[in-house]
Protein backbone atom coordinates (compact mmCIF):
# COMPACT_ATOMS: atom_id res chain seq x y z
CA UNK A 1 0.00 0.00 0.00
CA UNK A 2 1.59 3.39 -1.21
CA UNK A 3 1.66 6.08 1.27
CA UNK A 4 0.00 9.42 0.22
CA UNK A 5 1.98 12.09 1.84
CA UNK A 6 4.84 12.71 4.40
CA UNK A 7 4.92 14.23 7.29
CA UNK A 8 7.59 16.43 9.10
CA UNK A 9 10.01 14.86 11.17
CA UNK A 10 8.99 16.48 14.23
CA UNK A 11 5.90 16.80 14.08
CA UNK A 12 5.13 13.65 13.38
CA UNK A 13 7.02 11.86 16.33
CA UNK A 14 5.23 14.74 18.64
CA UNK A 15 1.72 13.40 17.66
CA UNK A 16 2.50 9.96 18.20
CA UNK A 17 4.43 10.22 21.61
CA UNK A 18 1.75 8.80 23.63
CA UNK A 19 1.53 5.48 21.83
CA UNK A 20 5.94 5.13 20.99
CA UNK A 21 6.67 2.87 23.59
CA UNK A 22 3.62 0.37 22.68
CA UNK A 23 4.33 0.16 19.08
CA UNK A 24 8.62 -0.08 19.79
CA UNK A 25 7.98 -3.38 22.07
CA UNK A 26 4.63 -4.54 20.72
CA UNK A 27 4.44 -3.88 17.14
CA UNK A 28 8.87 -4.04 15.66
CA UNK A 29 9.84 -7.56 16.06
CA UNK A 30 12.39 -8.16 18.42
CA UNK A 31 11.43 -4.22 20.18
CA UNK A 32 12.20 -6.14 23.62
CA UNK A 33 14.66 -8.62 23.20
CA UNK A 34 16.80 -5.93 21.24
CA UNK A 35 17.38 -3.66 24.10
CA UNK A 36 18.54 -6.53 26.29
CA UNK A 37 21.75 -7.34 23.35
CA UNK A 38 22.03 -3.60 23.25
CA UNK A 39 23.36 -3.69 26.45
CA UNK A 40 25.17 -6.66 26.33
CA UNK A 41 27.46 -5.06 23.35
CA UNK A 42 28.06 -2.24 25.99
CA UNK A 43 32.22 -2.36 26.94
CA UNK A 44 33.25 -3.21 30.04
CA UNK A 45 33.49 0.21 32.09
CA UNK A 46 31.13 2.24 30.00
CA UNK A 47 31.10 5.68 31.23
CA UNK A 48 30.26 7.54 28.45
CA UNK A 49 26.77 7.07 25.75
CA UNK A 50 25.34 9.61 23.26
CA UNK A 51 22.15 7.95 22.17
CA UNK A 52 20.96 9.71 18.86
CA UNK A 53 17.17 9.37 18.70
CA UNK A 54 16.67 8.61 22.41
CA UNK A 55 12.81 9.16 22.59
CA UNK A 56 11.24 8.14 25.48
CA UNK A 57 14.49 6.08 26.48
CA UNK A 58 13.10 2.90 26.28
CA UNK A 59 16.84 1.17 25.68
CA UNK A 60 17.92 2.82 28.77
CA UNK A 61 16.35 0.50 31.04
CA UNK A 62 18.80 -2.18 30.49
CA UNK A 63 21.76 -0.39 30.17
CA UNK A 64 21.02 1.50 33.72
CA UNK A 65 20.81 -2.35 34.86
CA UNK A 66 24.53 -2.83 34.01
CA UNK A 67 25.91 0.02 34.43
CA UNK A 68 23.79 2.07 37.04
CA UNK A 69 26.19 5.30 36.72
CA UNK A 70 27.40 5.64 33.32
CA UNK A 71 26.91 9.15 32.00
CA UNK A 72 23.81 9.29 29.42
CA UNK A 73 23.81 12.69 26.60
CA UNK A 74 20.55 12.31 24.10
CA UNK A 75 19.42 13.90 21.46
CA UNK A 76 16.27 13.48 19.84
CA UNK A 77 14.25 15.90 17.80
CA UNK A 78 10.64 15.37 19.55
CA UNK A 79 10.44 17.70 22.41
CA UNK A 80 7.34 15.45 24.00
CA UNK A 81 9.45 12.42 23.47
CA UNK A 82 12.16 13.89 25.83
CA UNK A 83 9.15 14.92 28.45
CA UNK A 84 8.12 11.91 28.24
CA UNK A 85 12.01 10.38 29.18
CA UNK A 86 12.54 12.91 31.71
CA UNK A 87 9.04 11.52 33.54
CA UNK A 88 10.39 7.89 32.68
CA UNK A 89 13.57 8.15 34.60
CA UNK A 90 13.44 11.72 36.75
CA UNK A 91 16.12 9.70 39.57
CA UNK A 92 18.98 10.43 36.33
CA UNK A 93 20.85 12.68 35.44
CA UNK A 94 20.81 12.53 31.51
CA UNK A 95 22.35 15.55 29.39
CA UNK A 96 19.19 16.26 27.36
CA UNK A 97 19.83 18.05 23.69
CA UNK A 98 16.38 18.95 21.79
CA UNK A 99 17.07 18.46 18.11
CA UNK A 100 17.87 16.92 15.19
CA UNK A 101 20.74 15.02 15.88
CA UNK A 102 22.35 15.62 12.56
CA UNK A 103 22.96 18.98 13.49
CA UNK A 104 24.54 17.89 16.87
CA UNK A 105 28.20 19.46 17.92
CA UNK A 106 29.70 16.01 18.42
CA UNK A 107 32.36 15.94 21.34
CA UNK A 108 35.47 14.53 19.90
CA UNK A 109 37.32 11.33 21.40
CA UNK A 110 35.02 11.71 24.39
CA UNK A 111 32.09 8.63 24.25
CA UNK A 112 32.56 5.21 25.04
CA UNK A 113 29.31 4.50 23.39
CA UNK A 114 27.37 5.77 20.77
CA UNK A 115 24.20 4.60 20.29
CA UNK A 116 21.09 4.69 17.63
CA UNK A 117 18.10 2.73 17.82
CA UNK A 118 15.32 2.11 15.35
CA UNK A 119 15.93 6.13 13.81
CA UNK A 120 18.35 6.09 10.62
CA UNK A 121 16.45 4.23 8.58
CA UNK A 122 14.57 7.57 7.82
CA UNK A 123 17.69 9.07 6.18
CA UNK A 124 19.47 8.72 2.64
CA UNK A 125 22.78 7.23 2.68
CA UNK A 126 24.40 10.39 1.66
CA UNK A 127 23.09 12.34 5.39
CA UNK A 128 24.08 8.98 7.02
CA UNK A 129 27.74 8.95 6.06
CA UNK A 130 28.07 12.20 6.77
CA UNK A 131 26.80 11.23 10.49
CA UNK A 132 28.73 8.36 10.53
CA UNK A 133 31.66 10.27 10.31
CA UNK A 134 30.88 12.76 12.91
CA UNK A 135 30.53 9.68 15.35
CA UNK A 136 33.95 8.05 14.28
CA UNK A 137 35.25 11.36 15.74
CA UNK A 138 33.57 11.54 18.65
CA UNK A 139 34.32 7.78 19.96
CA UNK A 140 37.66 6.97 22.24
CA UNK A 141 40.09 4.50 20.41
CA UNK A 142 38.62 1.52 21.91
CA UNK A 143 34.63 3.09 21.41
CA UNK A 144 32.40 1.41 19.75
CA UNK A 145 28.77 2.46 17.33
CA UNK A 146 25.71 0.05 18.07
CA UNK A 147 23.48 0.34 15.63
CA UNK A 148 19.96 -1.04 15.93
CA UNK A 149 17.79 -0.26 12.88
CA UNK A 150 14.65 -1.94 10.63
CA UNK A 151 16.89 -3.17 7.37
CA UNK A 152 16.10 -5.43 4.58
CA UNK A 153 17.26 -8.40 6.05
CA UNK A 154 19.46 -10.80 3.23
CA UNK A 155 18.14 -13.47 4.77
CA UNK A 156 14.21 -12.39 4.51
CA UNK A 157 14.22 -10.77 1.30
CA UNK A 158 15.37 -12.29 -2.19
CA UNK A 159 16.14 -9.23 -3.78
CA UNK A 160 17.04 -6.83 -1.10
CA UNK A 161 18.73 -4.18 -3.88
CA UNK A 162 14.80 -4.00 -5.69
CA UNK A 163 13.26 -2.90 -1.99
CA UNK A 164 15.91 -0.84 -1.61
CA UNK A 165 15.11 0.63 -4.92
CA UNK A 166 11.40 0.18 -4.28
CA UNK A 167 11.47 2.44 -0.87
CA UNK A 168 13.78 5.42 -2.10
CA UNK A 169 11.45 6.08 -5.55
CA UNK A 170 8.52 6.00 -3.67
CA UNK A 171 10.39 8.63 -1.31
CA UNK A 172 11.51 10.91 -4.24
CA UNK A 173 7.86 10.26 -5.54
CA UNK A 174 5.98 11.80 -2.64
CA UNK A 175 8.96 14.53 -2.32
CA UNK A 176 7.96 15.35 -5.55
CA UNK A 177 4.19 15.63 -5.44
CA UNK A 178 4.36 17.52 -2.44
CA UNK A 179 6.97 19.69 -3.62
CA UNK A 180 8.53 19.28 -0.16
CA UNK A 181 11.55 21.68 0.81
CA UNK A 182 14.96 19.52 0.46
CA UNK A 183 16.40 21.71 3.89
CA UNK A 184 13.17 19.93 5.80
CA UNK A 185 13.41 16.29 7.14
CA UNK A 186 10.43 13.96 6.85
CA UNK A 187 9.32 10.86 8.40
CA UNK A 188 9.59 8.05 5.50
CA UNK A 189 11.13 4.61 5.94
CA UNK A 190 13.98 4.22 3.45
CA UNK A 191 15.95 0.84 4.61
CA UNK A 192 18.87 -0.31 3.06
CA UNK A 193 20.22 -3.47 3.32
CA UNK A 194 22.06 -5.44 5.87
CA UNK A 195 25.68 -5.94 3.29
CA UNK A 196 24.79 -1.81 2.07
CA UNK A 197 24.48 -0.42 5.78
CA UNK A 198 27.65 -2.49 6.46
CA UNK A 199 29.43 -0.50 3.44
CA UNK A 200 28.33 2.75 4.81
CA UNK A 201 29.72 2.38 8.04
CA UNK A 202 33.18 0.98 6.56
CA UNK A 203 32.82 4.00 4.14
CA UNK A 204 32.48 6.18 6.89
CA UNK A 205 36.17 5.19 9.04
CA UNK A 206 35.04 2.44 10.68
CA UNK A 207 37.41 -0.38 10.55
CA UNK A 208 35.06 -3.62 12.11
CA UNK A 209 31.85 -3.78 11.25
CA UNK A 210 29.53 -6.91 12.00
CA UNK A 211 25.91 -7.96 12.35
CA UNK A 212 25.76 -8.61 15.75
CA UNK A 213 21.62 -10.29 15.87
CA UNK A 214 18.80 -10.10 14.11
CA UNK A 215 14.78 -10.62 14.29
CA UNK A 216 13.38 -10.67 11.18
CA UNK A 217 14.21 -7.07 9.64
CA UNK A 218 15.51 -5.78 13.03
CA UNK A 219 19.22 -5.88 12.79
CA UNK A 220 21.50 -4.77 15.52
CA UNK A 221 25.26 -4.10 14.04
CA UNK A 222 28.67 -2.85 16.09
CA UNK A 223 31.01 -1.27 14.74
CA UNK A 224 34.27 -0.10 15.89
CA UNK A 225 37.08 2.11 14.72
Amino acid sequence: MKQDSLEEMQAYFDLRHDNYETIHTAVIDGGIESKRVIASLLPENSNKLIDLGIGTGLELKEIFNRFPNIQITGVDISKKMLEKLKENYHNKDIDLYHMNYLQHEFKKDYYDVALSVMTLHHYTREIKIDLYKKIVECLLSKGVYIECDYMISEAECANPQLKEDYFMSEYKRLRKEQGLSKNVHYHYDIPYSVSNQIKMLKESGFQVVEEIWRKKNTVILIAKK
